[in-house]
């Protein structure tokens, strides 16, 4: 790619070159969404929201952090969330 287009990308808010780092984004987006319209996070574990299996990918989230695997930034992003709780 050349070099003018990657930076024409860099500088789109949403950005990243990091693919997992994109779908980790947009699962704590729809999270983050869930929490602030419900003020919780009691997600039904089958439904799916805007594509997303929340459930799963929270259980997931707070098995890293149980395990120590979960970066900082994203443990602190998370227990911001209204009705956290790091508890399975």
């Amino acid at each position: 790619m050349p070099i003018r287009g990657a930076e024409v990308l860099e500088q789109r808010s949403k950005w990243m070159w990091d693919g997992h780092a994109a779908a980790w984004e947009a699962s704590f987006e729809v999270l983050a969404k869930w929490a602030s319209t419900h003020r919780d996070l009691k997600i039904p574990f089958d439904e799916a929201v805007d594509g997303v299996r929340v459930y799963r990918w929270l259980l997931r989230q707070k098995a890293l952090i149980r395990e120590g695997k979960q970066p900082a930034e994203r443990r602190r992003r998370l227990e911001t969330l209204p009705g956290w709780s790091s508890g399975g």
